[in-house]
């Protein structure tokens, strides 16, 4: 299991490069993220359904470029919603159209659909993704790096948190931003 931030920034994509440049960190790559993920509930279920409960019940279909992949987040949350660690299982599949249409046609309902361009940051062994998230904005996701991946989820995060802050960006004050649950709140306001 892996722990990770994810949190809203607030400054234009110009200016976090040449931040990140300013603070020693180079551009790795760059790609194009869909994410569609299905629940065996009905959307009616989903918007009365704590976050928890959602992603519980939920496989994501993720291309990146042209690969595609189902992945099943499990996730471990504090007793404020925080996501403490994360475990990603996935697999390749053959085309991400086809495999979409195998699971809507197999009664299992599309609740979002998020398109996001990232672009990867490293220096050393930290790396930082900037996403920039159809609907929603701007967000960093900051995962754990070796040398503290010894340490206790919440250590993790406290070392992630002073990290991205020293940063001198700004930033929202949600750290466990749940973006898929944020976009499927927009839908329904």
């Amino acid at each position: 299991m892996k722990t990770e931030i994810t949190v809203q920034v607030f400054n234009d994509k110009d200016d976090i490069c040449a931040l990140m440049k300013e603070k020693g960190f180079e551009i790795k790559e760059t790609f194009t993220l869909t994410d569609r993920y299905f629940s065996v509930l009905s959307i009616l279920e989903l918007q009365s359904f704590s976050y928890p409960d959602i992603i519980k019940s939920s496989i994501l279909l993720r291309q990146i470029d042209n690969d595609a992949f189902l992945v099943y987040k499990q996730k471990i949350l504090d007793s404020n919603g925080v996501v403490l660690q994360e475990e990603k299982i996935k697999t390749k599949v053959d085309s991400f159209e086809n495999t979409s249409l195998i699971m809507k046609n197999s009664g299992l309902t599309l609740w979002c659909e998020m398109i996001n361009r990232s672009v990867v940051f490293n220096k050393g062994e930290t790396e930082l993704v900037l996403q920039e998230v159809n609907g929603l904005g701007r967000f960093i996701e900051f995962e754990e790096y070796p040398s503290i991946s010894s340490l206790s989820p919440q250590e993790k995060i406290d070392i992630l948190t002073q990290e991205i802050k020293s940063l001198g960006l700004r930033l929202g004050q949600d750290l466990s931003y749940k973006k898929p649950y944020e976009y499927f709140k927009t839908l329904f306001k």
